[in-house]
């Protein structure tokens, strides 16, 4: 069957005139130029085109930076503090550097479904509670985040909030306030003896009259 049709074509390509061989090849060479020129040339799709002056940036309310003092032992004193951003932007990850005994942090960003905005924040609650007197320092919350919709910023950034943790230094716990109480029952105590000094009196009058 293949071979037929060979047969064929040589048959119908013998009778075609030369000229018009010559034409049909120049015009298959034509063709094959045009498919190389589209494929060299092909246009390349635009790389999500933004405004040039477009820049995201990170806003953190109350402010990028706080004190939790005068926190007493065994109590604790939260901070919330709200993420926003100019543009879309995404939070990769919140860490702590520079940990104080006491302090934790509720990380509710990566929980968040889509990226945040103007519009959409989230919130990472920060919380001094000192176990002992004469715990201090100051801890850093060192935020990662990336633009969500610039393909072109390949690249993390970051951002510091800067917190400083200071217990009372006048607070106390539990055994300092029992001794307190330990004192009060001493100074009924002396209470008691007082009244037994007055019976003694009362005894003395007695012989006198006698």
């Amino acid at each position: 069957m293949a071979n037929k049709i060979k047969d064929k074509i040589k048959e119908a390509f013998s009778a075609t005139p030369t000229v018009i061989r010559w034409m049909l090849l120049g015009a298959a060479f034509i063709v094959v130029l045009i498919l190389i020129s589209l494929i060299i040339n092909k246009p390349k799709r635009a790389q999500n085109p933004l405004h040039p002056d477009r820049k995201v940036d990170l806003i953190v309310m109350p402010a990028s930076s706080a004190e939790l003092v005068d926190v007493s032992v065994g109590e604790k004193l939260p901070q919330v503090f709200k993420l926003n951003a100019t543009y879309p932007a995404v939070i990769d990850s919140v860490e702590i550097q520079d940990a104080v005994e006491g302090f934790s942090i509720t990380n509710a960003c990566k929980d968040e479904a889509g990226a945040i905005n103007q519009d959409i924040g989230c919130q990472i609650v920060a919380t001094f509670a000192p176990g002992k007197p004469g715990i201090t320092g100051d801890v850093k919350l060192v935020i990662t985040w990336h633009d969500s919709e610039d393909l072109r910023d390949l690249h993390k950034r970051t951002d510091v909030i800067n917190i400083s943790c200071t217990p009372n230094k006048n607070s106390t716990n539990s055994t300092s306030r029992t001794g307190t109480r330990t004192r009060t029952r001493t100074r009924t105590g002396t209470r008691t003896r007082t009244g037994t000094h007055c019976r003694d009196n009362t005894n003395f009058n007695s012989r006198a009259n006698t």
